[in-house]
């Protein structure tokens, strides 16, 4: 009895590593989503730069977490929405925020990834907390990405705001 629980308890053991070992070289799609979402908000996040190359090869590196066909519509802190259409146009916005004072940064938190009945497409939704450096609160909003599965692997298709829904009195 005493053996059969020991070498029951190994098996577990042994069956939880191998579980571990798989899903580390073999993530799935949702561990995948994520990675690319943690990759993005660390390029959407700069400090001012004074050298031209140096903002061309951040927006570029930024532009590579979406597909050319990229629609993009957020509020602004004011609350003023703004659409951003295509890679080129984020391209240039971009280069644009670089150039304006003290920086930026953004955290994607509370990340839901629901895959979608076909395989390759999936769907975000996140909490975005973001932050000029000349500003004194952070930026908080809603937001729902609609991503595909690419041979170079995720890449963002659509943004939009998630419009927070009034309290019933």
């Amino acid at each position: 009895m005493k053996k059969a629980a020991i070498i029951l308890a190994s098996l577990a053991v042994v069956a939880y590593g191998g579980f571990r070992v798989w899903s580390i070289l073999f993530p799935g799609d949702e561990a995948e989503i994520r990675e690319m979402l943690g990759e993005l908000s660390t390029a959407a996040t700069f400090r001012v730069s004074s050298k031209p190359l140096t903002q061309m090869g951040k927006a570029a590196e930024l532009t590579g977490f979406f597909t050319e066909s990229i629609e993009i519509q957020i509020k602004g802190p004011e609350g003023v929405i703004r659409r951003i259409m295509g890679r080129p146009a984020l391209q240039q916005a971009a280069m644009s925020a670089q150039t304006m004072g003290g920086g930026f940064s953004i955290q994607f938190k509370d990340i839901i990834v629901m895959l979608g009945e076909q395989k390759g497409v999936a769907s975000c939704r996140m909490t975005a907390v973001a932050k000029g450096a000349g500003e004194p609160t952070p930026w908080v909003q809603i937001l729902e990405f609609d991503v595909q599965e690419h041979e170079s692997g995720w890449k963002v298709n659509k943004i939009r705001v998630v419009e927070a829904v009034e309290r019933i009195q």
